[in-house]
Order: structure tokens, then C-alpha cells, then sequence
């Protein structure tokens, strides 16, 4: 964009001919736009909102029935610190690695 000097030696930014902004219609587009980010966050806070302790959240472990056998006991004595849904899975990956391979014998883990 090229400046240009008047007779009334002041610089001149936007050229003579060119259509310009009306600031009535960008503060309304600007209006708008700020209507609908005040909605997407209204939606984020309900989304992100922190429950409370009447409306805690509350979830189920997995029964102890699912710890069966030699990895049920190890998973027992071991890992009862954590939830059973967490530990059960934990102990089967590890179990699986150790477990040898014969191709003879299918192992389902």
C-alpha cells in the first residue's frame, strides 16, 4: 500500500477510491462473534465443572471373581492397592510376556 501526500501535507493510508470499513458493521460482526464464544465457554465450564460431594462420581470396580487362579492370588497380595480394574489387566500384560512360547500349547491370556 503506497501513502500519498495531499495538499494539506497529512498522509494519506487508505487509497482515495478504495471502499472502506463501516465501523457500525464490524462492531456488530465483533458483537456476535463475542455472543458466541461467551456460549462455547458457558458450554466448556459445564463440561469441565468439578463435582461436588453431593454429586460425586462414582465408579465400580470389577468383582473379585475376575481374580482367579495363581494371577488372581498374586494380583491379591500384590496389587490390592489398586482398583481391581486396573491391576487385573496389569497383571495379565506382565503375565503374558512371561509366559513361554511353545508351539505345541496355545496360551490364552
Amino acid at each position: 500500500m503506497s501513502m500519498s501526500r495531499t495538499a494539506n501535507t497529512h498522509i494519506e493510508i487508505w487509497p482515495k477510491d478504495t471502499p472502506k470499513a463501516d465501523p457500525s458493521q464490524m462492531i456488530a460482526v465483533l458483537e456476535e462473534q463475542l455472543r458466541e464464544v461467551k456460549s462455547e465457554l458457558a458450554t466448556v465450564n459445564r463440561v469441565m465443572e468439578v463435582p461436588t460431594k453431593e454429586r460425586e462420581i462414582v465408579l465400580r470396580d470389577m468383582t473379585c471373581s475376575v481374580l482367579d487362579g495363581r494371577l488372581g492370588e498374586i494380583c491379591d497380595a500384590r496389587m490390592s492397592a489398586f482398583p481391581s480394574a486396573y491391576a487385573w489387566h496389569a497383571i495379565l500384560a506382565v503375565a503374558s510376556v512371561l509366559v513361554p512360547r511353545v508351539i505345541v500349547t496355545r496360551v490364552n491370556l
